[in-house]
């Protein structure tokens, strides 16, 4: 897993992310996620919108806070919820 920084900071920890349709992320690990596997990356939004991110690299940090990474519509792996500095 390589090193993650936002544009809010240095992350302080990750957590690896299983997509599910329905399953909320822990709130501490929420504030970006990080992309091992290139892919799409379907997510709810804490404001309930969705969007899928489509072909997010490997490597790649999604700068959003999110509730929901879902299974359906995700084709990414190696997904982890960055914790970070505030």
């Amino acid at each position: 897993m390589g090193a993650s920084t936002t544009e809010n900071g240095t992350a302080k920890g990750m957590m690896a992310i299983t997509p599910h349709d329905t399953n909320t992320i822990n709130k501490q690990y929420n504030h970006a996620l990080y992309v091992e596997v290139a892919g799409n990356v379907k997510v709810t939004f804490l404001d309930d919108s969705t969007y899928t991110f489509l072909a997010v690299g490997a490597g790649q940090t999604i700068n959003a806070e999110v509730k929901i990474v879902w299974s359906t519509g995700t084709t990414a792996t190696g997904i982890y919820g960055v914790k970070e500095y505030r």
